[in-house]
This record gives structure tokens, C-alpha cells and sequence, in this order.
């Protein structure tokens, strides 16, 4: 089976479910992942026989009918995916967020914001990705924390998450980025902010950015084990975000 057999199967609807759950069990991952695709777009039909494989001994099986119930996006994928993410294989466990993600469901929330903490790091960053293109303002505070993770994708990606979110509450963490290595996603982030049209920024906020220098500086000394002295340094320009700032305020009759 390839593609044009798995689309073409996809078209018959519920009636075409077995054919492409056996598709799923096939030696060839190719074919998993056509089969997965097309059951993706069968629909709602095929939720309950996917469900019933989500542990299957095949881990290649499992990811593939993962991927296929976050294509769906049916909100009763919510409680099998939550049990999937206790999956021991961390690439099992990303799948999983993904397909959280994709479903727009108030209940996904808290497993994707306690992914944020999960113990691999690729889980961290697609938690943190997720959960920024899906604007989640309860995430907020979780992201902020996030910005000092050990790993610095996961910094940067919880940064540009909440850039995405726009909510006030994370200016001050990210204008505190401005004087580290990450400044140039702070900067990013917080300009992201300013664009939403319904951005969640107060007054405070706003003058605060409006406040900062031109640019800012960080410098970094760091000893290696055989006692060599390295240096990290920067400078982000902020003038594009300060001018934004001021003229936000001055749209709300303050000055800035």
C-alpha cells in the first residue's frame, strides 16, 4: 500500500478502518506512515480502533497511531494520548505532545504543561512549542519558569511561546533576557508581543520596554576542566522595540 492506495482508501470513510489498521502493523514504516495519514483524514471513525493500539508492543506502531489521532483532533484522543505520554521511549513521549497539540481541547492543557518538565528535553521543547502556537494563556507562568531550563532550546522555544501568547505577564522575563545570551530571542519575542493586535500588555509594561537602553550588552567568563577562561558576549539593538513601545503608549493617550 502506498499513498495513492491509503488516499484513495481514506475517501470510503469507517468502511475503510480495518484495511488501514492492518496497514498500520505492516513491516514496511513507509506504509505505517501512509496508513497513518489516511486514517488521519477517515476522521472520527477511526478513533476507538486507533485507541486500542496505543500500546502496542511495536513502538514504531504506537508513534504512527499517535500521529494519526492528533490528525484527527478528536477531543476523546485526549485520555488514551495522556496515558501514552508514560511511554519509557522519549521520542514516544514527543509524539505524544504533538499530538496534544494539535487537539483543540481545554483538557490538553495540563498534560502539556506538565510535559514542560518532562526529564528529556526534546519533550520539553515540543511542550513549549505546542502550547505557544496554541496561545495558551495558562501557560504562561510554566513558560516563564521555563526560561531557565538547563537546555538552551528549550529556552529559546519557551521564550518565542510566549511571545506568541502576547500576554503582559512575561514582559519582565523577558526583558531580563536582554542582558544574557538569549537576548536576540527576548527581543524577538517581545516585539511578537507587541504585534498582536490584542496584545495583553499594560502601561507598566510598556514604559518599561520603552525605558531600555539603545542596546544592551551581556558577557559571559566561563572555565573549562582544564582551567581555560572563555568568553561569551553580545550586544541586541533595541531601538525597534522601544519605538513600539512608545507608540503603544501614545495610542492609549500616555507618554512614554
Amino acid at each position: 500500500m502506498r499513498d495513492a492506495a491509503s488516499q484513495a482508501l481514506a475517501k470510503l470513510g469507517q468502511p475503510a478502518v480495518v484495511p488501514l489498521m492492518t496497514a498500520l502493523r505492516d513491516p514496511d514504516n513507509d506504509v505505517k506512515q501512509a496508513a497513518a495519514q489516511a486514517l488521519g483524514h477517515v476522521g472520527g471513525a477511526a478513533v476507538t480502533p486507533i485507541s486500542k493500539v496505543i500500546e502496542d508492543d511495536d513502538d514504531q506502531v504506537r508513534r504512527w497511531a499517535v500521529h494519526a489521532l492528533g490528525l484527527i483532533g478528536d477531543a476523546r484522543s485526549v485520555e488514551v494520548l495522556v496515558s501514552a505520554l508514560k511511554d519509557e521511549e522519549r521520542s514516544g513521549r514527543q509524539w505524544v505532545v504533538r499530538a496534544l497539540g494539535r487537539i483543540r481541547s481545554n483538557r490538553t492543557i495540563e498534560p502539556l504543561v506538565a510535559a514542560l518538565t518532562d526529564i528529556d528535553f526534546d519533550v520539553r521543547l515540543a511542550a513549549a512549542h505546542e502550547l505557544g502556537e496554541n496561545k495558551t494563556l495558562q501557560a504562561v507562568e510554566p513558560l516563564v519558569a521555563s526560561l531557565s531550563d538547563n537546555v538552551n532550546v528549550v529556552r529559546d522555544a519557551a521564550a518565542e511561546a510566549l511571545g506568541k501568547i502576547g500576554d503582559g505577564r512575561a514582559v519582565s522575563a523577558l526583558i531580563a533576557l536582554l542582558g544574557t545570551e538569549q537576548q536576540a530571542v527576548g527581543v524577538s519575542a517581545l516585539l511578537k508581543m507587541m504585534e498582536r493586535p490584542n496584545m495583553k500588555i499594560g502601561i507598566d509594561a510598556l514604559r518599561q520596554m520603552s525605558g531600555l537602553p539603545p542596546t544592551m550588552e551581556y558577557r559571559v567568563c566561563t572555565t573549562d576542566a582544564s582551567g581555560s577562561v572563555h568568553v561569551k558576549e553580545g550586544v541586541v539593538d533595541c531601538t525597534t522595540l522601544k519605538a513600539a513601545a512608545a507608540k503603544a503608549l501614545t495610542r492609549r493617550g500616555m507618554v512614554a
